[in-house]
């Protein structure tokens, strides 16, 4: 059994520590990479370093949704750079091996093409993907995941236009009423956690966390829906999906008071003072320390 680390000032700001949640943690949890109508159009993709593994999602030319590992299979280069866009075939611009939309290994220059074009050394490795509350949510493991999926939510390893697991009642994240904020801020996600759990303790907004990286709660205009992508051990990305019943610039002001907020608690946290410990807070470090007792990376496979 691996001992997690200890939750003291090293783990908000030593990048061995976010090593060890990328290799434990991050590799079997589902990730939330963006909303699906960001996906609606045959060879629309969005691209995301979540946790330490480059990854993108693409629409393919058959309707279907696919996740893949950002990393070609000749050196391991990044295949898709820009964060989102449309393509006809996906091409690495280091040496030139290209892929179609669906992974599958298509062409290479002379010089550098494979001996062989097995599939299981050629195509990109894809991984799983999941839809819940309109977003696009990915796995790279396939073995137990470690994190839950809610209920309600459709797994498969390539998901069909239309095909989606949306919240029943009026909060569902219809794209025609709802706006995208994002925001960097300098912190490790923990804290970025830790901070968005106090709110827990707030009767009129407790918020649903999905460990490790999404939150959902409800405020008096509607449904916010709160994404939280680690870049790096020090460098967070919050995406926050809000009803657009509240003004953009409202949005935007909330994020900053937010970023304000949160580095100034990377801050105490750095200098030796922990999360203040409600029961929301004491259940995510619980999780956290399990998640990091697991240690078997994800294993290269190709789905479909």
């Amino acid at each position: 059994m691996v001992r997690p680390p200890a939750l003291d000032a090293a783990a908000y700001s030593a990048g061995d520590v976010f090593m060890q949640e990328k290799a434990s943690l991050f590799s079997t949890a589902w990730l939330p990479l963006c909303a699906v109508d960001q996906l609606e159009a045959a060879g629309s993709f969005v691209s995301a370093t979540i946790g330490g593994w480059p990854l993108f999602a693409i629409r393919g030319t058959d309707a279907v949704l696919r996740g893949f590992r950002n990393l070609c299979r000749h050196q391991n280069m990044l295949v898709v750079e820009k964060p989102e866009g449309e393509c006809e075939a996906l091409r690495c611009r280091y040496h030139g091996w290209t892929y179609a939309l669906d992974g599958s290994f298509v062409t290479a220059p002379p010089l550098v093409a494979p001996a062989s074009t097995d599939p299981e050394s050629t195509h990109l490795i894809e991984t799983t993907v999941a839809t819940w509350s309109d977003l696009v949510f990915l796995r790279l493991d396939n073995g137990p995941a470690g994190s839950p999926m809610p209920p309600d939510a459709d797994e498969t390893a390539g998901i069909a236009a239309g095909r989606r697991a949306l919240d029943p009642g009026t909060d569902r994240p219809d794209p025609a009423r709802w706006e995208k904020a994002t925001i960097d801020i300098g912190c490790n996600w923990k804290v970025a956690v830790e901070e968005l759990l106090a709110d827990d303790e707030v009767p009129s907004k407790p918020p649903s966390y999905h460990f490790p990286l999404l939150f959902k709660r409800s405020e008096e205009r509607g449904t916010v829906l709160e994404q939280i992508m680690p870049r790096s051990f020090l460098r967070t990305r919050l995406i926050a999906y809000r009803s657009r019943t509240a003004a953009a610039s409202e949005s935007l002001d909330a994020l900053q008071a937010l970023k304000q907020r949160l580095e100034e608690a990377q801050s105490a946290r750095v200098g030796g003072n922990p999360a203040r410990e409600t029961a929301a807070v004491e259940r995510f470090h619980s999780a956290w320390g399990e998640a990091l007792t697991r240690m078997s990376p994800p294993q290269a496979r190709r789905t479909g």
